[in-house]
This record gives structure tokens, C-alpha cells and sequence, in this order.
């Protein structure tokens, strides 16, 4: 079986997948399954959300779903993390209090006036309780918002505007993650 970088792996990931045979997978499909899953969270919550009902909703049975997710957990990380990205990078502007100001409320925006609070909302008691998605959020988006805010520090120790700290370690954890202590 050749192997190829899968389309959904993270560039420069070394995770192969199988080439398939036939049709490719459809990402209209794709969409309109997150978008189901969103809402479905928004309304019901994780705990009541089932699969065969976001199917129903996105217009595609439960195998497609299961074709690209193998469990509801990574569907909501999916979606997490989709929902999540836009919100996590600042940019360089030159400016260490404009981009440390950025770095507070881009999230703030992202929690109040998009899809990612209401759905972050229906997921926080699964962060903090289900090793199944808190582990992998926790991996993905507070580890790329912990890297990014450290940037934005580093960049700032640059400009001789932040006073270099001992360690970017040291600083406490509800600076980029208010679901855990760690």
C-alpha cells in the first residue's frame, strides 16, 4: 500500500496515510459535519450530542462521520481547534503593548463575539474531566497559545521593552490556561 502526508496532518508531519482508492472524500461534507457538530453542541451540549444526530443534521450518514473521526471526542477537538486557530496569533506590529494587549484580547474576542464561547462553554466541563479531549486541547490550543504569548515576550526582551524573566516557564499557567493548573 503506498502511503502519502495526509491532507488533515499538520505540515511537516511525518504521519502517513493511505492513498485511497475511488472517490475523494468530500470536503463540503466535511464542513457541513463541523457546522452540525457546532451547533448541536451549542444546543444540547457534549454530553447530549450523538453522532447519528449530527449526521442527520450535516445531510451524511454516521459512516462518513466515522470515516474521518473515530469518536465524538475528536470531532469536538476538530472543532475546537478549528474554531480556536484564527484567534491564537498575534501579529508583529513593532509595538510590545499593543501586541501583549492583542495577545489578551484576541481570546476575549474569540470567547465573546464568535462560535468558539458558546461551543467552549458546552465543552469546559469535558476539558477539565476527559483525559479524551482535555489532554488533546490542552496539546494543541493552550500549547499554541502558551508558544504565542511567549513570542510576543520574546519579542518584547528583543526590543529591550520586557524585562527578561528567569524562565518562560514561571509564569502561572492562568495566563494562557484557565481549564487546568498545569
Amino acid at each position: 500500500m503506498k502511503t502519502k502526508p495526509s491532507a488533515r496532518s499538520a505540515p511537516g508531519s511525518a504521519v502517513p496515510a493511505p492513498e485511497r482508492a475511488g472517490r475523494p472524500r468530500s470536503e463540503r461534507a466535511h464542513q457541513a459535519i463541523l457546522t452540525a457538530a457546532r451547533e448541536l453542541l451549542i444546543e444540547k451540549g457534549f454530553a447530549e450530542m450523538r453522532l447519528e444526530h449530527v449526521a442527520a443534521r450535516a445531510g451524511v450518514g454516521k459512516a462518513t462521520i466515522y470515516r474521518r473521526w473515530p469518536s465524538k471526542e475528536a470531532l469536538a477537538q476538530e472543532l475546537l481547534s478549528q474554531l480556536a486557530a484564527p484567534h491564537i496569533a498575534v501579529a508583529e506590529s513593532g509595538n510590545t503593548r499593543e501586541e501583549l494587549l492583542a495577545a489578551v484580547t484576541n481570546p476575549m474576542r474569540a470567547l465573546t463575539e464568535t462560535d468558539f464561547g458558546p461551543v467552549i462553554k458546552a465543552m469546559l466541563a469535558q476539558i477539565a474531566s476527559n483525559p479524551a479531549i482535555g489532554d488533546p486541547f490542552r496539546a494543541t490550543v493552550v500549547a499554541a497559545r502558551r508558544a504565542e504569548v511567549a513570542r510576543v515576550i520574546q519579542r518584547g526582551i528583543a526590543r529591550g521593552i520586557c524585562v527578561r524573566m528567569r524562565t518562560l516557564r514561571s509564569r502561572p499557567s492562568c495566563w494562557s490556561d484557565p481549564c487546568t493548573s498545569g
